[in-house]
């Protein structure tokens, strides 16, 4: 049996011995029973352990191009990418093929990767992934 011992209603310490025989009473009463799968960081309402609410991951506003371009790159878009920008015609060509190589980031909301990416026959959700993909590089 585990035992759980929990501040401002989270768990904070786990311990696999009965705490009567680690430490003073003032101490013991501080743990009370709990699961084997109950961890720090849980949620304690005085009478059940529940794990904490999984958070959808947080979808970069921008990444730097060195991030962009190794994200393409592992996800093997880059050269498909280079190849869709270079071959672009007039001005919106010209702006692509600029932002492209002289850009210090990526936003993921800006025209060109809003363009680019039904051009590759990515999703939304396939673009955040890039971008989530490309902020942890």
């Amino acid at each position: 049996m585990k035992y759980a011992r929990s501040e401002n209603n989270i768990v904070v310490q786990v311990i696999g011995n009965d705490p009567a025989k680690l430490f003073m009473p003032e101490v013991v009463v501080m743990f009370r029973p709990c699961d084997a799968d109950v961890q720090a960081g849980w949620l304690d309402d005085g009478t059940t352990y529940a794990a904490p609410p999984i958070m959808p991951p947080t979808i970069p506003a921008f990444v730097t191009m060195r991030q962009a371009r190794l994200a393409l790159d592992a996800a093997g878009l880059l050269d498909t990418v280079s190849a869709t920008i270079a071959a672009m015609t007039g001005q919106a060509g010209k702006s692509a093929r600029i932002e492209w190589e002289f850009s210090s980031e990526v936003k993921r909301n800006q025209p060109l990767v809003l363009a680019l990416g039904p051009t590759l026959g990515l999703t939304s959700i396939q673009l955040d992934s890039l971008f989530t993909a490309a902020a942890g590089l």
